[in-house]
């Protein structure tokens, strides 16, 4: 029966790993007229598409490929399946111990990238003024990103392979879709900055008309002040993630101490309907909570200024 499960549950993290990562198209007649419709005509990104593009860049901000990402994944859903056997001493609830493990990865990337983001702010508000004095010149947004992608490239250390998300910008607009606006759309999804947010909406405004230029300056300068608040934010936010850590610990600490205090306890949380509920409902909220905590303790200047609903 054990091994029935555990087939199962390995067939649903295949086709949920399936599902989630990003996967090439195949040249059907179908995907074929949707990419030309799409080069022809602007839209949103998809639901689907803004996940691919935002896994890929926590992988890539994190220092993480792809393949590296999947591995870390199966990884940590083995170890929640371990852990969760050996906690509540139930395979059910190993099952779903693991199936919370699965987010792990992507929560661990996503603080990791955070750290690479407090560092990059500085490069990120450098490189909106640059393209900013460019298209003020002028007033072609292709040209302006590509006259920064091009100064950059000069100056870097020849020893650097990096790409940013602005040379990706220039290649996509030039090499593969020319639809600026769309091009934008994906620019935005990838760098999850509220001033960065605000100055690419403005370029899109700006595509359909140049004299809205002149709002652009005002938004790197916000970006600017926003850095000085970071700095004194980042001790209170390292106080967060310690209040989160401590807290899940004891929510979870006091199951196993119930199976050698009181084992009565232990056997009705662990194996009625009522307990298991109990336990999974635990899972839920721990993982809600750290995608909270990830948010809350983003980068200031990734929402800074943004209007609450």
């Amino acid at each position: 029966m054990i091994i029935v499960q555990g087939f199962i549950f390995l067939l649903l993290f295949i086709a949920a790993v399936t599902v989630l990562l990003p996967s090439r198209k195949l040249s059907l007649t179908a995907n074929v007229l949707r990419e030309k419709r799409e080069s022809i005509t602007s839209r949103k990104l998809s639901a689907h598409e803004r996940l691919t593009v935002r896994i890929r860049t926590a992988a890539k901000n994190a220092g993480f490929t792809m393949r590296g990402y999947t591995v870390l994944t199966i990884a940590a859903a083995g170890i929640g399946v371990v852990l969760g056997n050996t906690l509540f001493s139930g395979v059910e609830l190993g099952f779903a111990t693991g199936i919370a493990f699965l987010a792990v990865p992507y929560i661990f990337m996503l603080m990791r990238g955070q750290t690479a983001a407090r560092k990059e702010t500085e490069q990120l508000e450098n490189a909106m003024s640059v393209i900013t004095n460019a298209y003020m010149g002028c007033n072609d947004i292709v040209e302006s990103f590509f006259s920064y992608v091009r100064e950059r490239n000069r100056n870097r250390d020849p020893g650097q392979a990096d790409t940013t998300p602005f040379d990706e910008f220039v290649t996509e607009v030039t090499l593969i879709n020319p639809d600026v606006e769309r091009g934008l759309y994906i620019l935005e999804a990838k760098i999850r900055n509220y001033h960065f947010s605000e100055w690419v909406k403005m370029l899109r405004m700006c595509n359909g008309n140049s004299h809205l230029k002149f709002a652009l300056p005002p938004i790197v300068k916000a970006m600017g002040d926003a850095k000085a608040m970071q700095i004194e934010s980042d001790t209170q936010m390292s106080r967060v993630w310690k209040d989160y850590i401590m807290t899940v610990a004891l929510m979870f600490g006091i199951i196993p101490i119930l199976r050698f205090t009181n084992a009565d306890w232990y056997a009705i949380l662990t194996t009625t309907f009522v307990g298991k509920l109990l336990i999974g409902l635990m899972l839920v909220l721990a993982l809600v909570s750290a995608f909270i905590v990830t948010r809350i303790t983003k980068p200031i200047s990734t929402n800074l200024g943004k209007p609450k609903k």
